[in-house]
């Protein structure tokens, strides 16, 4: 399969939401774009087994914005993404991000993290980010 970009709109009826295993079969080694739209009030659970060891190399964007997630997203999940060179995740719960972001995601140019009201984190993480490759951080109300 030759996909570079899946887009998921998603409903989700139930009211809660986690993905399955495989979500993106193994066949889907090419994907470089990622984004989960989820339509309403979905309470939505990250699954680090929906995607493969390849898909975490070969995913540079990834869009989460409006999923309701917190910051156990970073460690569960985001972290595992070592060549993402965009992250969105406007509008979450993200309370702190507490991780070396430069070490974590090296290529990362691209952070946007806008309508996170209770979002605190170490200043020297954003600023080692925005400095280390003269990259993009988008981010609303920020708390020290």
């Amino acid at each position: 399969v030759n996909l570079k970009t899946i887009e998921w709109k998603d409903d989700c009826f139930e009211n809660e939401r986690t993905w399955p295993n495989n979500l993106l079969s193994n066949a889907n080694v090419k994907v470089k774009k990622f984004t989960y739209k989820p339509i309403g009030n979905c309470i939505f659970h990250i699954n680090a087994e929906a995607f493969s060891s390849s898909q975490y190399d070969s995913i540079k964007y990834l869009d989460l914005k409006n999923a309701k997630l917190n910051s156990s997203v970073f460690e569960d999940f985001v972290f595992k993404f070592k060549n993402l060179e965009t992250l969105d995740l406007s509008n979450n719960y993200l309370e702190k991000i507490t991780m070396n972001l430069t070490n974590e995601l090296p290529h990362l140019a691209h952070l946007i993290l806008t309508g996170n009201p209770k979002l605190s984190c170490e200043c020297a993480t954003i600023q080692n980010l925005k400095y280390h490759h003269d990259n993009t951080v988008q981010f609303g109300i920020l708390r020290q």
